[in-house]
């Protein structure tokens, strides 16, 4: 492991966590969801020279193909949904780890994981006030013919879109500090983005959101792109929690 992340084992398998090498860290950390097939985040240079930037503490869940759903699944070894996990024991592992604050639980994530950091943020904005996604798998269920655990999880791809985020955000009750991109060529999760954006402007909800950066449709460059500007929004939300 690269200094400053370790990794321990927990009920729904590995945790990779990143402590950062200057004292004292702020009273917040990141939640962070990663997307299908990436590495861990210790190989990623510019996630963790921007975490010792902003001496963020980081819990990032070692699970694959999970899609973050509110649903039952088999690979992801807890009784609960991977949604509830995230919300209630990687949440309360943070607080207890860090002496983190409620609400100081910045959610970061990309792809897969992108979809999971908006699905808790939209469902339970009161608990995680600050989200970035980038390049968030928000219409998942297009991968409904293809994808075994969206399979088992759903009877139909039409029941896999009626849970996508952009039909779980309420009109009334949304984390007020989110950001999300995606690159323009991203040819499976661009236009999903375009949508949601499209309804959180119709409806008169805050966001920020950057869909025109690209690198060509590469994921893993664009996520090393974008990861700076992610942080960066995290940080400073999450220091308007904190003084709040």
């Amino acid at each position: 492991m690269t200094s400053g992340w370790t990794r321990h084992h927990g009920d729904a398998g590995a945790i990779d966590c990143f402590m950062p090498a200057a004292e004292p860290p702020p009273p917040y950390a990141l939640l962070h969801l990663r997307d299908r097939g990436s590495g861990p985040p210790s190989e990623n240079a510019v996630f963790t020279a921007e975490l010792e930037k902003h001496r963020l503490r980081v819990y990032s869940p070692a699970r694959d193909g999970c899609w973050w759903l509110d649903r039952a699944c088999a690979n992801f070894g807890s009784e609960v949904s991977p949604l509830e996990w995230a919300r209630t024991v990687a949440a309360g592992e943070i607080q207890s780890l860090w002496n983190i604050p409620p609400r100081s639980i910045g959610l970061l994530g990309t792809g897969m994981g992108g979809n999971g950091v908006l699905q808790l943020a939209y469902r339970f904005p009161k608990q995680f006030p600050v989200v970035a996604a980038i390049a968030p798998a928000i219409d998942f269920h297009t991968h409904y013919d293809r994808d075994p655990v969206l399979q088992d999880a759903f009877p139909t791809a039409e029941a896999a879109r009626q849970e996508t985020a952009t039909l779980r955000i309420h009109p009334l009750n949304w984390p007020p500090h989110q950001w999300l991109a995606c690159d323009p060529h991203d040819p499976e999760w661009f236009d999903g983005c375009e949508r949601l954006v499209s309804k959180l402007s119709s409806i008169g909800i805050i966001y920020e959101s950057d869909l025109e950066t690209s690198a060509d449709g590469g994921r893993a460059d664009y996520e090393r792109l974008m990861l700076p500007k992610a942080i960066d929004f995290a940080v400073e939300r999450l220091q308007r929690v904190a003084g709040s």
